[in-house]
């Protein structure tokens, strides 16, 4: 498992007053992302762990394979407040809709791009850090497996 924690300076939304923001992430072998993230007033103790009264959402998001260039992607982004107000609902459905259209028309537009590089590789950045082991571990494992296999053959 890799995972990333980051923690927003205290920022002042739309609502009154200065809020913490946070978004953790477990990147879950072989491809579920799992992803909270929250607001909730500055000087209430979110840093510290006393998670209350946000705002927050939970994120499940999980990518399998359908081809050597094609996957599925599933995902699921459940909120903790509004529940009941269906326009609020539905308006976070369509920024999350909107928000995964926009991951993939530059995910598609990197792939084509990487299938035309004649095998240079993308050049990570420190924001990919957490991409960075996920992809660190997935190796590991794919590796592990190929051993394995090659052990039961020579058995």
């Amino acid at each position: 498992m890799a995972g990333q924690t980051s923690w927003l300076e205290p920022s002042q939304p739309v609502w009154v007053g200065n809020w913490d923001c946070w978004h953790f992430y477990d990147f879950l072998i072989p491809g579920v992302l799992i992803m909270h993230s929250g607001v909730q007033l500055t000087g209430t103790g979110a840093p510290e762990g006393h998670i209350q009264l946000a705002l927050e959402f939970r994120s499940c998001q999980a990518v399998t394979p359908e081809t050597t260039s094609t996957s599925h992607y599933f995902y699921a982004v459940p909120q903790n407040f509004e529940v009941d107000d269906a326009a609020i609902t539905n308006q976070i459905f369509q920024d999350v809709v909107n928000a995964f259209e926009q991951d993939r028309v530059m995910i598609e537009a990197q792939a084509r791009n990487l299938a035309h590089a004649n095998g240079a590789l993308m050049n990570p950045r420190a924001a990919d850090s957490a991409l960075s082991q996920f992809r660190s571990l997935m190796s590991k494992k794919m590796d592990a497996e190929t051993n394995e296999s090659i052990n039961k053959k020579h058995t």
